[in-house]
């Protein structure tokens, strides 16, 4: 895509710093080709780690183990930012249902 020049250049630049000390016995070459090979892999690699990154950040548990301690302020607080763009819809459909259920009370 349009950022894989970019993702070259770290790439490159992250192989050329964890093999630093044989810097002068690489050649550019070397690190083009390791960073080809590398990038070639992402594809396969990438999405075989999700499994391995869930199960050893285990964020999941202790995110909702943390969430379930929280005093429901604090937890408001969390979701807020989630319906706060779209906070006015709810109110205006609030406001329209409150309504049709009172009309439908009224005999």
């Amino acid at each position: 895509g349009n950022k894989s020049a970019a993702l070259t250049a770290l790439l490159e630049s992250r192989i050329r710093t964890a093999v630093s000390p044989l810097e002068g016995a690489l050649t550019d070459e070397f690190f083009t080709t390791v960073s080809s090979r590398v990038q070639d892999a992402l594809p396969e690699v990438v999405p075989a780690s999700y499994e391995y990154v869930e199960r050893t950040l285990a964020l999941e548990g202790d995110l909702t183990s943390a969430m379930r301690q929280m005093p429901s302020e604090d937890f408001e607080q969390v979701l807020h930012p989630v319906f706060q763009e779209d906070e006015w819809i709810l109110c205006l459909l609030g406001a329209v249902l409150g309504g049709i259920a009172g009309a439908c009370q009224v005999p």
